[in-house]
């Protein structure tokens, strides 16, 4: 079954695949969430199937989180070992969620139904999205349940690293990553700040140094499983460098909360664009994608262009 579908011929224009990595690029950098989120369903509705559009997905990321990691490492963001703590777990994650993969792609009831599946994995990520942005700030869960196990003091005593639940979380975000093509950024920031009180900026800078990590050996393993299309993803990490630079510039003119409901919004459209492409209404699934993208782009560069004239006046 999955010799058979990597094996058909696809064929999507590079300035679409541009396009896409600027448009998903873009979006991580205004909005500093991974763009794995959205970049597998849309490979996925552009006609690869889903172990190629995860495995495609998984490798364009590397190139980007590399850039990103050493960013923050120059701001001395990044607790190396905690990216370790919570990576090295992950590697097993990711090569069991890769597994797992292959093991679908072998069932042709399960493959048929994966693209649902993964349109309700999208519902729930945007879920989560949306309460995280609308729940009250300073609010936050019980934390102490976390804190269990041995620690290591880091930043000079300002917090601690707690090796269990980064085993736990790092394994279980792992399996999702190499299941979805997700780099795991979107998890581990605020399991970080706000289960394990840690600073803001070293969850951030620390959670893209995993996504490395988890990339990397996503990447490894669906390329020797014949999973991933490296054209497609040079082309994709190529665009998706370009957006991401213009998307961290025009932060500084831009309101984030409301974009960040907006995107939520948008992985809710790729949930019902994939829904209608598993039952084969195709145009309707990619008419529903570049309205809802292509809106939120709108009213992104709108935003950010009346900030900057509203400042430019000042």
């Amino acid at each position: 079954m999955i010799d058979q579908l990597l094996q058909e011929p696809i064929q999507i224009a590079p300035w679409i695949l541009l396009s896409l990595g600027g448009f998903v690029g873009a979006l991580s950098g205004l909005l500093g969430v991974g763009g794995g989120v959205l970049m597998t369903p849309a490979l996925h509705i552009l006609g690869l199937p889903m172990p190629l559009a995860v495995g495609t997905t998984l490798t364009q990321m590397v190139a980007s989180s590399i850039s990103g990691t050493i960013k923050h490492h120059s701001q001395a963001n990044v607790s190396w070992p905690l990216v370790l703590a919570f990576g090295l777990p992950g590697v097993l994650g990711v090569l069991g969620g890769k597994e797992l993969m292959v093991f679908v792609a072998h069932k042709p009831q399960l493959m048929a139904k994966l693209g649902l599946i993964y349109a309700g994995f999208l519902v729930l990520m945007a879920g989560l999205m949306a309460k995280r942005e609308l729940a009250p700030k300073g609010s936050s869960g019980r934390r102490s349940i976390w804190k269990v196990g041995p620690r290591w003091s880091q930043g000079q005593g300002l917090y601690e690293i707690y090796y269990l639940p980064c085993i736990f979380f790092g394994v279980l975000i792992g399996v999702v990553s190499g299941l979805t093509g997700l780099g795991g950024g979107f998890f581990y920031m605020p399991i970080m700040s706000q289960l394990m009180d840690m600073p803001l900026k070293v969850s951030v800078g620390s959670s893209l140094g995993i996504v490395v990590i988890s990339s990397i050996v996503g990447a490894t393993s669906y390329g020797f499983a014949g999973m991933s299309d490296l054209n497609m993803a040079a082309m994709i990490a190529v665009g998706s460098i370009v957006g991401s630079v213009l998307g961290a510039t025009a932060t500084q003119f831009v309101q984030g909360r409301r974009l960040k409901l907006m995107f939520a919004t948008l992985v809710l459209m790729a949930a019902i664009s994939m829904v209608f492409k598993s039952y084969g209404h195709m145009n309707l699934s990619l008419g529903i994608l570049f309205i809802s993208g292509f809106s939120l782009v709108l009213v992104a560069m709108t935003t950010a262009i009346q900030n900057y004239l509203s400042m430019a006046n000042k």
